[in-house]
């Protein structure tokens, strides 16, 4: 899994969430504006290289909690990280 955000901190608290509901699962990071076209470019290609694709591609810019998001969003990506 690859999650960017503009607020390193806040990019931080949310990887660790992820790893409180999911110790197996692996998270690359990367602080930046999903807005610039050029960051996004640079983000999707360093998770390419990394990991070698990718497969499911979000871009959401919210002010939702991100304990709500995660709770509604992550459950089925996180059910189907243990498919695999």
């Amino acid at each position: 899994m690859a999650i960017t955000d503009i607020d390193g901190k806040r990019l931080l608290t949310t990887k660790d969430y992820i790893i409180s509901r999911n110790e197996t699962v692996t998270i690359l990071t990367a602080t930046g504006d999903i807005a610039d076209e050029k960051f996004v470019k640079s983000f999707v290609d360093g998770v390419i290289a990394e990991v070698g694709r990718l497969d499911y591609a979000v871009r959401s810019i919210s002010l939702t909690p991100i304990a709500f998001l995660f709770e509604f969003n992550a459950i089925n990506l996180l059910r189907k990280l243990t498919l695999y």
